[in-house]
């Protein structure tokens, strides 16, 4: 019984640390990043049904970065104040979001706002874009065009602006 006993003690122990575990993040170096920034004009947006599209030529998203093990990540400029996409606010009876999405093609990469009380405004406050592309990242850890820009020593980045 004591054998018994150590055999599930031990897968169980196992077990534990396999579902706790996310992998190792790999060794802190310094990952190529290309920080893309333009500008989003008001009159550029397009109605859909309810939501709002602005469409972009992202010079750095191509076949490789779709297909390939890069990181993208990118950030809207809300009034002067950088934030993540997607981005989410909330009110008492309402939701709005922007999202970014990327691909191949032409345009490449959209910005999508939408509320689900189908009164979308938050798109006439996004003044920027900033779009990352990142190669060479050990682990699972996925950075904010913030959080690369805070540590420049983690990451050789070249600045593209239109």
């Amino acid at each position: 019984m004591n054998s018994i006993l150590k055999v599930f003690l031990g897968l169980a122990t196992f077990s534990i640390a396999l579902t706790s575990c996310e992998g190792p993040e790999g060794p802190m170096g310094n990952a190529n990043v290309t920080i893309w920034k333009t500008s989003v004009s008001p009159s550029e947006w397009v109605a859909d049904a309810e939501a709002f599209i602005y469409a972009l030529d992202c010079p750095i998203i191509n076949t490789d970065v779709v297909n390939g093990p890069f990181q993208v990540s990118a950030s809207i400029n809300l009034d002067g104040l950088w934030v993540g996409a997607p981005y989410i606010i909330a009110g008492l009876d309402y939701t709005e979001t922007c999202q970014f999405l990327f691909g191949t093609g032409s345009p490449n990469a959209f910005l999508y706002a939408y509320s689900d009380d189908d009164i979308t405004t938050l798109h006439e406050d996004i003044t920027e874009v900033k779009v990352a592309v990142i190669e060479g990242l050990g682990g699972k850890k996925e950075w904010t065009i913030e959080q690369i820009e805070a540590n420049p020593s983690f990451f050789n980045i070249t600045y593209i602006e239109n």
